[in-house]
């Protein structure tokens, strides 16, 4: 069985995402930003980058795993990774005025063929848990809001 790399960027959430996955009967391995080398992570055909605190920039080899290995291999990004993924394709970051830790809010699932929102409603709850967001204005044109 394939196991999936879950890169933690030392966020308490990592695990509710491990859960998620192994109750998925996918097998996991969980690695902290700062103690996977990046040829070790070659490994791994699919990988999560968890949330986190702080910028992409200084979550250890985060934004270079993604340079590395995003032509190639299935990566999903949460929260501090997704935003990652957004930086490291030419999108800004903005800070949001309006914080939104603890937030429930209604997912509005935008293509519903997406392999990631299969099985799932159109419509649903989310928990949001950020003050960051990639820039409507300069998001990357490689990549679809969905």
């Amino acid at each position: 069985m394939e196991k999936i790399l879950v890169l933690d960027n030392y966020d308490s959430f990592t695990y509710n995402l491990v859960h998620y996955i192994e109750a998925n009967n996918y097998e996991v391995d969980v690695f902290r930003n700062d103690e996977i080398s990046l040829e070790e992570v070659n490994k791994y055909n699919t990988i999560v980058l968890s949330p986190g605190p702080g910028l992409p920039k200084d979550a250890g080899i985060l934004e270079e795993l993604i340079r590395v290995y995003a032509p190639t291999k299935k990566i999903l990004g949460v929260c501090l990774g997704m935003q990652a993924i957004g930086e490291v394709y030419g999108g800004q970051l903005e800070n949001l005025n309006t914080v939104f830790h603890g937030v429930a809010s209604t997912l509005n699932v935008t293509d519903t063929n997406d392999l990631l929102f299969k099985n799932l409603p159109k419509q649903f709850e989310v928990g949001r848990y950020h003050s960051w967001v990639i820039s409507r204005n300069h998001f990357p044109e490689v990549l679809d809001i969905t």
